[in-house]
């Protein structure tokens, strides 16, 4: 005799939430480490990485810090929403011996998901609205020198993300 289950996950604000304090551990250990960057805007990052993961709106979201346009050290979190990746991952292992000055520039990219791409310019115009984070189009830094490590992953309820570092040779 065999059985068959079935079980549904639901990916919600709260799941997202889980995932965004992750997130944020990272960032302040970036602060912790370099300065940079705030609280403040700490917080705005968690708001616009809840509502964007809960939507399904977010491809990718990276934070760090470049020189010209290279990056010096880098954090990246890869949205994974099809169940490959279900490691909850602790926070931390952030890179911690960059050489940053205060005339380095920190950086935020953000891509968004197909789902983003097929809502109308109006739904998009809404959604961004609400966002803390007002941003420009752009490119993303190029690699300085350094090299990428895959390190973490962070899940919940279906969905992860996977999170590289760029470090400094």
């Amino acid at each position: 005799m065999t059985y068959t289950t079935t079980t549904t996950r639901t990916f919600t604000r709260t799941s997202a939430l889980y995932i965004a304090s992750k997130v944020a551990a990272d960032l302040r250990r970036l602060r912790s480490y370099y300065g940079r960057p705030s609280e403040e805007i700490i917080q705005h990052y968690v708001e616009e990485i809840i509502t964007l993961l809960a939507g399904g709106y977010l491809k990718s979201i990276e934070y760090g810090f470049q020189r010209g346009n290279a990056r010096i050290v880098t954090l990246r979190y890869e949205v994974n929403a099809f169940g490959i990746l279900t490691t909850d991952n602790s926070t931390g292992g952030v890179y911690a011996r960059a050489i940053v000055t205060t005339t380095d520039g920190w950086f935020s990219y953000l891509e968004h998901s197909a789902v983003w791409s097929g809502l109308t310019a109006q739904q998009q115009s809404s959604i961004e609205a609400v966002l803390p984070i007002k941003r420009a189009t752009g490119d993303a830094p190029r690699d300085g020198a350094g090299y990428w490590v895959t390190d973490r992953s962070y899940y919940s309820d279906g969905t992860a993300v996977q999170r590289q570092t760029f470090r400094p040779l």
